[in-house]
């Protein structure tokens, strides 16, 4: 009896301790190494919600210099990270909230805020670095990196700027392959690259010819590279860019060490799959997206 009661003990702690991590993702941080970074500011909570939270200060702290790649604290004890912010006089707006703990139950009143150091444990060997732009950020495009470190528990990734997640990554929200091409140096090294780039390509007149340069920096490093060609952008300002786009493809074809995910061939029904601007995917597409990249990565075709 003992010793069927120590073996479902057990079971239970092995189960949980392989599924606890993905089913609390805030297990997968590195709670033991947290610390504080920065200033306490006091402020007032003007409103919050599971992706929102405004503060208002009584005088804003021109010292207090924010940014998504951060951290945050409130009163010490509710952790969070952000898609973006944004600042109007003395109010201090943060969107695209993850919640790393819980949510405060005080929907007003005195608050505090800090920055703080958590980091998020990645214990792969492979490295993989994502660049592009809001389509890797913005809305559902957020959660991709999550939902691939849960497929490939060996994957670690890399780069300059953290997500809502704190996976680091190489993308900002209004991203072009000119801004690429200007900083492709100090882009960290990785085995893989995934590049998904051209939502905002209007003011850019070699977007084609810039992705082939950026894609051939990489596979000179002896990199592996997986192109996410945009599925058609619907809006008539982005024609330019599709014919961009088509382009690469030809260029890029046969490349060695490059693999094309060419969201047009794959996806038969693109308004199922675009948000209503028409660039971006939906959380379907994206859901879409993470299936397709599996199958690259797990059955690469070169």
């Amino acid at each position: 009896m003992i010793y069927s009661v120590f073996a479902i003990l057990l079971y239970l702690s092995i189960d949980f301790y392989i599924k606890g991590k993905r089913d609390f993702f805030q297990l997968q941080y590195s709670w033991s190494t947290l610390e504080i970074t920065g200033p306490i500011y006091k402020a007032t909570l003007d409103s919050i919600s599971n992706d929102y939270v405004k503060l208002e200060f009584n005088k804003f702290p021109e010292q207090l210099k924010v940014s998504s790649d951060e951290t945050y604290a409130l009163n010490g004890k509710y952790y969070f990270r952000c898609a973006s912010i944004s600042r109007n006089y003395q109010m201090l707006s943060f969107r695209g909230v993850h919640w790393i703990n819980i949510i405060p139950k005080a929907k007003n009143g005195a608050i505090t805020l800090t920055k703080v150091k958590l980091d998020l444990n990645q214990e792969g060997e492979q490295s993989v670095c994502m660049v592009g732009d809001s389509q890797l950020t913005w809305l559902s495009g957020k959660y991709t990196r999550k939902k691939i470190a849960e497929k490939f528990e060996d994957f670690r990734f890399v780069g300059n700027h953290s997500d809502v997640f704190n996976f680091p990554y190489e993308a900002t929200l209004l991203n072009t392959t000119d801004a690429v091409l200007k900083t492709i140096d100090g882009i960290p090294l990785a085995d893989i690259y995934i590049v998904y780039i051209g939502a905002h390509e209007e003011g850019v007149k070699n977007t084609g010819f810039n992705l082939t340069e950026i894609i051939q920096h990489f596979t000179n490093l002896g990199s592996k590279v997986i192109w996410i060609k945009p599925l058609g952008y619907l809006p008539l300002n982005k024609q330019n860019t599709v014919r961009e786009m088509n382009k690469a493809s030809l260029e890029l074809l046969n490349t060695k060490n490059v693999e094309i995910i060419d969201l047009s061939a794959e996806i038969k029904e693109p308004q199922n799959y675009l948000m209503e601007d028409g660039i971006h995917l939906n959380a379907l597409g994206h859901e879409f997206l993470v299936d397709l990249l599996y199958d690259k990565l797990t059955n690469p075709h070169q």
